[in-house]
């Protein structure tokens, strides 16, 4: 439903936070399934990103995602370790908010690419 936006946050202390109960440039994706099913959400916590043309800096990342039956994001739960046994609304509903923490004290200016991955399965 909405990406995660990366360029409007301040720069505060060499880092980018984005939290994914608060803030409103955490991305978000609404899941829909079976109601009441149990689903797994996994996803990578962290990674280093490089920058692409001369390789010269890096970014660490950090992800952290939270969940909700509805679209309230401030009353979502944190999902604790890469992964989550979450169960889908009596509609079969679940919203899921992307948040990150950014080390940028070893990048440099260049061309930095993510893809964030969230695999969900049926338990």
């Amino acid at each position: 439903i909405r990406n995660l936006d990366l360029i409007s946050p301040v720069v505060e202390n060499d880092r980018i936070i984005v939290s994914p109960t608060t803030s409103s440039y955490a991305g978000m994706f609404k899941i829909l399934g079976n109601p009441r099913s149990r689903v797994r959400i996994t996803f990578l916590q962290t990674e280093i990103l490089k920058e692409q043309r001369e390789g010269l800096g890096e970014v660490a990342a950090q992800y952290f995602v939270s969940e909700a039956f509805e679209d309230t994001q401030i009353q979502s739960t944190p999902l604790q370790l890469g992964e989550g046994n979450v169960r889908l609304s009596e509609k079969g509903v679940l919203f899921l908010w992307l948040g990150a923490n950014l080390d940028l004290s070893r990048a440099r200016p260049g061309l930095y690419l993510s893809e964030f991955i969230l695999e969900l399965e049926y338990i």
